[in-house]
C-alpha cells in the first residue's frame, strides 16, 4: 500500500504543480481546449478520495503512535472540519450560506491532498526524474512558444490574468507563480551540487519574474536568498557568496527596465498600485468582523459584504473565518512545521533541503494569500516525510547489530 502511495503522490505532484503550468499554458495560448477543467479542483478530489479511502491506516497511526507532526496536522484538519460544520448550520438558508461551506471544504481537500503529496512523494527513481526533465522542457518550450506567438520577450507575461479577470478553466498568474516556485524548490532540493540547485532556484525566479506573480517571485527570491546563505555556511565558502550576491546584483540592475515592465514592477510604486488598494479594502473588513466578534469571528462574512475572493488576502483571514482559536492554530502550524525544519537547515539529505525550501515559501506566502491557501500543508507533508525517513534509518541502525549477531 506504501508503494501504491508513493506513486500517487508522484503521479500527483508532477500533475498539479510542473504539469499544472503546462496544462493552463496550452490553454491560454488557445493550443488545446480545457479537457480536465482547472485541473488542480478535479484531481485533488480524486487524491483526497484516495487519502480518506486508502490511507487512513496511515495517518491513525500516526497520530496515535507516531510523530508529532502528523499528531498535529490532523488535529487541526479535524478542527477546521468541525469548525466548517458549525458554521454551515449557522448560515443554512442563507443566501451566502453554499459558497461559504464550499469554500471550506475546498480547503479541507486541498490541505489533505497536498499533506499526502507531501508525506508520500519520494524522487528517487529513473521514471521520477526522467519525468522532471521532461516537463521541465515542456515549461521551456511553452515560454518560448509564448514569446514567439505574442512576438515579445513578455510573453509568458501575457499568458495569464489577474484574479477575477481568468476565465474559469484557465489559471490566474498566482496559480502559474505557485507551480513554478514549488517546482523550482522540490527540483533544486533533488539536484545534487549547490552551483546546480543555485543555478535552478535563480532560472526559476527569473520565469516567476516574467510571468507576473508578486507573491510568489517574492517566495522565490526568499528561497534563493536563504539556500545561498545556507551553503555559504555549511561549506565555509563565504568569497563564494559574496561573489554571487554582487552578481546577482549586477543582474538585477541590467534588467532594471525589464522589471519594471511586469506587474512585479508595481512594488516599486506600491501605495499607487489598484491591487494594494483592493488589498486595503478586504483588509479593514476583516479587521471590521475581528472586532465584532473576536472570539468566534464571522464565518462567511466576506462572501456576504463582497463575494468570492473577499476575505483578507494574509493569514490574518482565518481569524473571522475559524475564530481566534482557529487562528492560533493557524500560526502553531506555520511555527511548528517552520522550526522543524530549520533545525535541520544544514542537512544535505534532499527531503530537509525540500522541507525547508516549501516552509520559506510557506513564510512569504502566508503574506499574500489566505488560509484557503494550499501552499503550507504541502510544506508540512515535506517535514513529515522527512521525519519519517528519519525514524525509519534510525530503527534501521538500531537492527544492525541485532541482524549482525543472529548471523
Amino acid at each position: 500500500m506504501r508503494g501504491v502511495s508513493h506513486a500517487v503522490a508522484n503521479f500527483a505532484f508532477f500533475a498539479l504543480f510542473p504539469g499544472f503550468f503546462v496544462y493552463h499554458a496550452l490553454l491560454a495560448m488557445g493550443l488545446m481546449p480545457a479537457y480536465f477543467g482547472g485541473l488542480i479542483g478535479n484531481l485533488s478530489m480524486l487524491i483526497a478520495a484516495y487519502c480518506i479511502f486508502l490511507s487512513f491506516w496511515f495517518l491513525r497511526s500516526e497520530f496515535w503512535g507516531g510523530l508529532n507532526a502528523s499528531r498535529l496536522f490532523v488535529f487541526a484538519w479535524g478542527f477546521y472540519a468541525l469548525w466548517g460544520a458549525a458554521g454551515a448550520f449557522v448560515v443554512v438558508g442563507e443566501s451566502y450560506g453554499f459558497w461559504s461551506v464550499r469554500e471550506v471544504i475546498a480547503m479541507l481537500v486541498y490541505w489533505l491532498t497536498m499533506f499526502f503529496i507531501g508525506t508520500f512523494f519520494r524522487l528517487d527513481g529513473w521514471v521520477s526524474k526522467t519525468g522532471f526533465v521532461v516537463i521541465a522542457l515542456c515549461v521551456v518550450a511553452c515560454l518560448l512558444a509564448s514569446v514567439l506567438i505574442y512576438a515579445s520577450l513578455l510573453g509568458p507575461l501575457m499568458l495569464f490574468s489577474p484574479e477575477g479577470d481568468a476565465p474559469v478553466e484557465s489559471s490566474t498568474y498566482q496559480g502559474a507563480g505557485r507551480s513554478i516556485a514549488i517546482t523550482g524548490v522540490v527540483a533544486a532540493a533533488y539536484v545534487p551540487g549547490q552551483w546546480r540547485q543555485l543555478g535552478i532556484l535563480a532560472l526559476s525566479l527569473i520565469v516567476l519574474l516574467s510571468v507576473g506573480s508578486r507573491v510568489y517571485m517574492l517566495a522565490g527570491a526568499a528561497a534563493l536568498a536563504f539556500w545561498v546563505c545556507v551553503a555559504a555556511v555549511r561549506h565555509k565558502q563565504h568569497v563564494a557568496l559574496a561573489l554571487f550576491v554582487g552578481f546577482a546584483a549586477t543582474v538585477g540592475y541590467s534588467v532594471r527596465e525589464f522589471f519594471v515592465e511586469t506587474r512585479a514592477g508595481e512594488l516599486l510604486d506600491i501605495a499607487n498600485s489598484a491591487s494594494w488598494a483592493d488589498r486595503m479594502q478586504v483588509q479593514a473588513l476583516a479587521l471590521k468582523a475581528i472586532s465584532s466578534n473576536p472570539l468566534l469571528g464571522d464565518f462567511g462574512y466576506h462572501i456576504r459584504e463582497i463575494g468570492t475572493g473577499g476575505y483578507a488576502h494574509n493569514a490574518l483571514s482565518a481569524w473571522p473565518e475559524f475564530g481566534l482559536l482557529g487562528f492560533l492554530l493557524y500560526v502553531a502550524l506555520i511555527a511548528f512545521f517552520a522550526l522543524t525544519a530549520f533545525k535541520r537547515m544544514f542537512s544535505t539529505d534532499p527531503r530537509w533541503q525540500a522541507a525547508v525550501g516549501l516552509n520559506v515559501v510557506t513564510l512569504v506566502v502566508i503574506l499574500g494569500e489566505p488560509v484557503y491557501s494550499l501552499v503550507p500543508a504541502l510544506g508540512w507533508g515535506f517535514v513529515v516525510n522527512a521525519l519519517l525517513h528519519e525514524r525509519r534509518a534510525r530503527r534501521l541502525q538500531a537492527m544492525r547489530p541485532v541482524l549482525a549477531g543472529s548471523a
